[in-house]
């Protein structure tokens, strides 16, 4: 039997559980029969395994394709790490068939812990172009808000690419991947500009309509966003709208 040491990359197994295997084979305990029900059956394995259905970060940037923005991606866009360990987000709480079936309308986002007031800081490091709402600057309306301050727990997070269908993103419903208040203003922001920056500064995210957030501020305003042509634009919608 091959006794040279085997590490597969990125997959998190090890080559004890490698050379464990190739034992396991040797010596009949897996044998074709086992090996073939192992490989008919991964999904229903990788359940029981994980206690949820999950798939791996290389397995879901294969399926997501130009829509995958993930640790190493924001670390070489910002030129920094912002904290997002590749350990801790090495599987996406997604299936592979809900994955697929948002493939091409929505965006998978590893986010990190950040607030807006951070994201606001890395759009300024990064010259991303910014339109003024309703205020004399983006910072004036939020600024000394809680929510602008309170940074999201950082992970994954499957966003629709736009809002179609009216002014009042507070009106759709928490499906997934999202639509409307179900989703934290810092996630609605950074994932907005990690996909302006990632694809060259040529395509946007929630360019039909204001998107608001679930954050309502002081003043029962939910912040929201639109990125129009000329960059993006930081507003309001106020609570009565969403009813």
């Amino acid at each position: 039997m091959l006794k040279r040491k085997v590490v597969v990359d990125r997959s998190g197994i090890t080559a004890g559980q490698m050379q464990d295997f190739w034992r396991k084979a040797d010596d009949g305990t897996i044998d074709g029969r086992v090996f073939a029900y192992m490989l008919d059956n991964v999904g229903q394995a990788r359940k029981e395994a994980l206690k949820g259905d999950f798939v791996t970060l290389v397995r879901a940037r294969e399926i997501m394709g130009s829509n995958f923005f993930g640790p190493g991606d924001a670390e070489s866009l910002f030129g920094r790490d912002l904290g997002l360990s590749p350990e801790s987000l090495g599987t996406v709480p997604f299936s592979e068939e809900f994955l697929r079936l948002h493939s091409d309308d929505s965006v998978l986002v590893a986010v990190p812990a950040v607030s807006v007031l951070d994201v606001v800081g890395l759009m300024k490091e990064q010259s991303v172009p910014v339109v003024k709402g309703g205020y004399s600057t983006i910072e004036n309306w939020f600024a000394d808000e809680v929510f602008a301050q309170r940074k999201v727990k950082g992970g994954w997070h499957l966003v629709a690419k736009d809002i179609t269908t009216g002014y009042k993103a507070c009106e759709f419903k928490p499906e997934a991947p999202f639509r409307g208040d179900d989703v934290e203003s810092a996630v609605l922001l950074y994932s907005a500009v990690v996909h302006f920056l990632a694809t060259g500064r040529g395509r946007r995210l929630f360019t039909n309509e204001l998107v608001g957030s679930c954050d309502v501020s002081s003043h029962t305003c939910r912040f929201a966003i639109r990125f129009l042509p000329e960059g993006i634009m930081i507003d309001s919608i106020y609570e009565d709208d969403c009813d």
